[in-house]
């Protein structure tokens, strides 16, 4: 088993929540089991902060998203350098603003809301133990689509 800390940087990338946030920053903890040597169950925890960036005269709270999900990860094990793809899926909390397209009024968004994550990145492998492991993944939540990166650290118990 292998428990993972990582961080985060999150692009909105909806119009609405591009006009009022910048790039979030966040940390996951991560879990994951070894089902071969080319498969893995994950499941991850995560905050992220997106700071407020409204336009002149707009006023809005940074918006934060808590994130359980949980998927697998197919690995291609190349020796100490290993490529993969993961997805899953769960629930985000969100509380966020929008802008309405159709009144330009601002209103603040709360509540949970399914969430699913294709990724693509590698491990690293710096000895039996532990890895680094770097992602990029597109963050489908309705309404509140974003593109992210992670850098993490793997440790095995």
């Amino acid at each position: 088993m292998l428990i993972g800390l990582s961080v985060d940087g999150v692009s909105p990338v909806n119009e609405s929540l591009k006009e009022l946030y910048g790039t979030g920053f966040g940390i996951n903890l991560r879990g994951e089991v070894s089902v071969s040597p080319n498969f893995s169950m994950i499941a991850t925890l995560g905050y992220v902060s997106f700071p407020a960036d409204p336009p002149d005269g707009v006023t809005v709270e940074d918006g934060e998203m808590v994130t359980v999900v949980s998927g697998f990860k197919v690995i291609l094990p190349m020796g100490a350098f290993r490529p993969f793809v993961a997805i899953d899926a769960g629930a985000t909390t969100v509380k966020i603003s929008n802008i309405s397209s159709e009144t330009d009024s601002i209103s603040e968004t709360s509540g949970t809301k399914f969430t699913w994550q294709p990724h693509i990145g590698f491990e690293a492998w710096l000895g039996e133990n532990a890895a680094i492991e770097m992602s990029a993944r597109y963050v489908g939540i309705r309404d509140y689509k974003s593109i992210g990166v992670r850098l993490g650290i793997l440790v095995g118990i």
